[in-house]
């Protein structure tokens, strides 16, 4: 994927929840003109299912609009959740994302 320019979201505390997500759908939703959201998760060491469920539908909302969606810094429990259920076919890291400011 390459972008011509990207915004950078950053969710607070230390777990990430599906509730989390519905920020950052909105944020992303939001921020037209950017065509790739990184979601940096530096600092999350929690997660849920439901919550990387929701990154991946977020993506694909994001595809049909001709934008994208990358992850970073996972680690801890939701860096196994992430390697345990195969995720990174549908929701890419940002080391395999091409971007360009």
């Amino acid at each position: 994927m390459v972008a011509r320019n990207s915004i950078t979201i950053r969710p607070s505390g230390n777990a990430l929840s599906d509730s989390d997500v519905d920020g950052i759908t909105a944020s992303a939703i939001a921020t037209q003109g950017t065509n790739m959201i990184l979601v940096d998760l530096r600092g999350i060491d929690e997660t849920s299912t439901a919550a990387l469920v929701k990154l991946i539908l977020l993506r694909g909302r994001l595809q049909k609009a001709g934008r994208d969606l990358c992850i970073a810094g996972l680690q801890g429990q939701a860096e196994a959740l992430y390697q345990i259920y195969r995720m990174m076919n549908v929701l890419p890291r940002v080391n395999s994302c091409i971007i360009f400011d």
